[in-house]
């Protein structure tokens, strides 16, 4: 079974910390997503 995760960022400004765990969870080969949602919208 294949663990899977969401990252979810509050802005574009946040996308380097958001690819930074993206790289460490692809390196375990975990599954993951990415969204930026806005709190303001």
């Amino acid at each position: 079974m294949t663990a899977q995760v969401i990252i979810i960022m509050g802005s574009k400004g946040d996308l380097s910390h958001g690819q930074a765990v993206a790289k460490s969870l692809k390196t375990l080969d975990i599954a993951y997503k990415m969204r930026v949602c806005s709190a303001h919208k």
